[in-house]
């Protein structure tokens, strides 16, 4: 937070009697008014000397002005010749390092002009009959000369023949060194500007290892240039030698800082592993170079460059020497005409010089004065300002400049406030809603616990969690969620004390901070919110309604520190989530459950990842044949340190997690991977069921992925079957339906697994295009001793074969109800009478002895026939 401004500073109402002028201030003169009065006086002073002497040399040196004007403009011309051949060679060489179009045509206009020039300088006035004939000369050499120029950049045109290690450069060198750059600025930025020594300390080290890398570049561009070019080719060896050493000497540092890495924070440490691989990529491109510097390059263009280009260069650099020479010869006849002139010039000189010696003794006092020195106060006004420091009141000036300066810097302060103001207020305080954030309730958490440290008192804190909020943002978009969360926050804050804090920690979870309350005190306020929320909230024409669970912690009767007394919040708000209880105040024996629930939140990603789960498959035999005809396949996972975990528990948190995606597509995979297997070795496994959750009917492009992978291991739609729960499907009817169409137009076969245990509706029975009803085991396993549940299964097989269903029966634990299954014209059986779940190696051995356990079925059936009641008194009896 911003520090309190210094009380010997002054207030705004002092600044603005300061720095505006009063109505009977005259206007302020202008520093560039006087400026100018002074520099015209100076002018005419010094101009009218100079025009006395002007007359007095005119009068004696026309002559000798006239030859030297002739001579300059041949010097000139010289010159402008000479630049253009320099000119020339400059873009030549440029060409010769990048060969492109863009360079061939500037080497061209640079011939054009070199060509340009030497007319020009052809018609100079001062040139005798040896100096025509040496321009002559001159002219047939750059002849010649642009000639070989064209020779040569026809040899350069292929760049990469020529120089393959600038592709090298391009692909490797560059991306290597953006990546380190940015690696390390972004190490460097995120430790801030922190004061602390350990922080700066860090800095040092990591700015340190940053200017050995920009100078490791510097030396690895001079020997890229010196490889590529024709100077200093001895010095290459010695130039390879030292990058060899800094880039040791890098790496090494490196390699400590990298291993050292947990000194550092997680982003740095992640900058650090960047720039570690940004130098050995780099090193890789160097080796590369080199190898290819070993070969060699430009077999044809650089002997050309240098036996046939360079020699006519320096001839005519030489021929244009010579012509120079003769021309500065020639001044010395002028000269001892002029010495006399330029005696009595140098008195005047003298004069004048005197006169601009006093006006800038003068003008540097005035300077200092009206000029420097405010801008000094200015300026340690603004470094003050910058470190904190009280600010000096500044005096009011008379020149217009220093005085815009001087309102335009508390101009800035005003604004810099404001600005530092609305940022503070925008890092403190949740964008959405306006409500405080997480960093701000730390900060009045640490404030409650000072008061309550001091006055021996206490404080409770309630984490809120919306629930089923991902719905409404999956149903009706995140925008609507958005004015959601608005009209809570807005709902909520009335209901509570001026001295409590209410803010948004993320997403759909709020925290109230209830100073000088005790957890009972909390828990009435915590219902009071539950009881507000039954009103619904009228959002886009949408009524919605909310609810939350409240998980409740004290200070300091459960923790003492902001972080410990949020996370027991935070245990007993999921406890509450889990029982339904909707609030619920922290207690040590929660903190086991929900100590494994996020353990394994955290590792279940990683269970996916390296193929820790694993599968297994529970037959189905059709009860009249006594026949194998299909698996049911089942998610196992057996977790390290807790051992088996239950899959209702560990799916739950993959829904909760979002990795619920990722673990049916694994299934699926390794589901058809093994069906693969399967055919391959010429078993019969009937159909696969496989089950889903609601969260893959709410995936549009979960069909997709069904499809594709059905094609990656060639399998057919009647492979595998899909089972859904009622309550999956009944979570979003629409996108449910619009799903499973999808599914049916593929040719899979879709069953309504535990049918009976959900809200069931015949509505939307005929609205899907469902295959089968699986009934729940529940009302199957005691349907030979209690009437209902026999009531029950024989309506429902009813009912499904009316309506054109196949009906599977679960939890069949013996014969009898086997049988009376078989009465009730049941379709397909599945339970531990037929077989428990099985991993991958029992199945198989169970499946190689279907012939027998077929006959077994039958001569089970055979004894039991004679006690097995008909099909009609068993009816009669039901």
């Amino acid at each position: 937070m911003r520090e309190k401004m210094p009380d010997n500073q002054f207030s705004d109402e002092e600044l603005d009697g300061l720095i505006a002028p009063s109505p009977g201030d005259r206007r302020i003169p202008s520093l560039r008014k006087r400026y100018l009065i002074a520099t015209t006086l100076i002018t005419i002073l010094l101009y009218g000397g100079a025009l006395l002497t002007q007359l007095y040399v005119s009068s004696r040196s026309e002559t000798s002005i006239t030859n030297l004007e002739h001579r300059n403009k041949a010097a000139h011309a010289i010159h402008a010749l000479l630049n253009a051949v320099i000119s020339t060679e400059m873009q030549l060489d440029a060409f010769m390092l990048s060969p492109n179009t863009e360079l061939r045509d500037k080497v061209h206009d640079a011939t054009e002009h070199t060509y340009q020039a030497h007319n020009r300088l052809s018609k100079s006035d001062w040139f005798n009959t040896a100096s025509q004939q040496k321009l002559t000369a001159i002219g047939h050499d750059l002849s010649q000369l642009r000639k070989d120029v064209l020779r040569l950049m026809e040899k350069r045109e292929n760049l990469v023949e020529h120089f393959p290690i600038i592709r090298i450069l391009g692909q490797t060198g560059q991306e290597s060194y953006l990546q380190f750059n940015t690696a390390a600025m972004l190490a460097i930025e995120s430790l801030g500007n922190s004061d602390e020594f350990e922080a700066q300390r860090k800095i040092q080290v990591l700015q340190a290892v940053y200017s050995d890398w920009l100078e490791m570049m510097v030396d690895f561009r001079h020997y890229i240039i010196n490889l590529l070019g024709k100077f200093y080719e001895h010095n290459l060896p010695l130039q390879a030698h030292e990058l060899e050493l800094r880039y040791s000497a890098l790496h090494d540092k490196l390699t400590a800082l990298h291993k050292n890495s947990n000194a550092f924070d997680l982003d740095i440490a992640v900058s650090l592993e960047q720039m570690l691989k940004a130098t050995e990529r780099w090193y890789q491109s160097l080796e590369r170079i080199n190898a290819l510097g070993q070969l060699g390059y430009d077999s044809s263009a650089l002997p050309f460059m240098q036996n046939t280009i360079e020699p006519q260069f320096s001839h005519i650099f030489n021929s244009l020497k010579q012509l120079e020479n003769s021309i500065e010869s020639s001044f010395e006849e002028d000269v001892s005409a002029l010495s006399s002139i330029a005696k009595n010039t140098v008195n005047a000189l003298l004069i004048l010089s005197s006169i601009g010696l006093v006006l800038v003794i003068t003008g540097y006092l005035y300077f200092e004065r009206a000029i420097l020195l405010p801008i000094t106060l200015v300026a340690n006004a603004l470094r003050a300002e910058a470190t904190g420091g009280p600010v000096s009141k500044l005096p009011r000036y008379n020149i217009g400049e220093i005085q815009n300066l001087t309102d335009a810097f508390f101009d800035m302060r005003q604004q810099i406030h404001e600005r530092q103001d609305a940022l503070e207020h925008q890092a403190l305080h949740d964008a959405l809603t306006g409500l405080p954030n997480r960093l701000l309730l730390r900060d009045r958490m640490e404030q409650a616990i000072n008061f309550a440290q001091r006055d021996n008192g206490n404080f409770a804190l309630l984490l809120l969690d919306l629930d089923r909020f991902k719905e409404i943002n999956d149903s009706l978009g995140h925008y609507t969620g958005d004015l959601l969360l608005q009209a809570f926050s807005k709902r909520i804050r009335p209901l509570l004390r001026q001295s409590d804090t209410i803010a948004r920690l993320g997403g759909d979870e709020f925290a109230i901070l209830l100073a000088g309350s005790t957890s009972h005190q909390a828990y009435p306020i915590a219902q009071k919110l539950l009881d507000n929320l039954e009103t619904p909230f009228l959002i886009q024409d949408n009524v919605l309604y909310l609810s939350c669970s409240i998980g409740i912690s004290q200070y300091p009767k459960h923790a003492t520190e902001p972080e410990e007394i949020s996370r027991m919040a935070d245990v007993a708000m999921y406890e509450a989530k889990k029982n339904h209880a909707r609030i619920a105040v922290y207690n040590v024996s929660f903190d086991k459950h929900n100590l494994r629930r996020l353990s394994l939140a955290n590792e279940l990603k990683h269970a996916i990842n390296e193929n820790q789960l694993s599968l297994a498959y529970q037959p189905q035999v059709d009860v009249g044949l006594r026949e194998f005809c299909g698996l049911e396949v089942l998610l196992r996972w057996h977790h390290p340190h807790f051992g088996p975990v239950r899959p209702d528990e560990f799916i739950q948190i993959a829904e909760n997690s979002g990795l619920i995606g990722s673990l049916t597509e694994w299934v699926i995979e390794n589901t058809m991977k093994q069906c693969r297997t399967w055919k391959e070795k010429n078993i019969c496994y009937g159909t696969v069921a496989i089950n889903l959750s609601m969260y893959n009917l709410q995936d549009p492009d979960f069909p997709g992925l069904l499809s594709r992978m059905l094609e990656k291991w060639e399998l057919g739609p009647s492979d595998i079957a899909l089972e859904i729960t009622e309550s999956a499907m009944l979570a979003d009817i629409e996108s449910a339906q619009k799903t499973l169409q999808r599914f049916d137009e593929m040719g899979i076969e879709i069953a309504v697994d535990d049918y009976g245990t959900g809200f069931s509706s015949l509505a939307y029975l005929k609205k899907l295009p469902i295959r089968k009803l699986k009934i729940d085991k529940s009302f199957v396993t005691d349907m030979t001793t209690d009437d209902n549940d026999a009531v029950i299964v024989r309506s429902t097989i009813d009912m499904a074969h009316n309506l054109g269903f196949m009906v599977v029966a679960e939890g069949v634990e013996k014969a009898e109800t086997l049988n009376l299954l078989d009465i009730l014209d049941c379709d397909i059986a599945q339970g531990y009478w037929v077989s428990k779940p099985m991993p991958i190696d029992e199945l198989e051995a169970w499946l190689d002895e279907q012939k027998n356990i077929r006959y077994l079925y039958k001569n089970r059936a055979s004894q039991q026939h004679a006690e097995r009641p008909t099909k009609s008194s068993k009816e009669n009896k039901l």
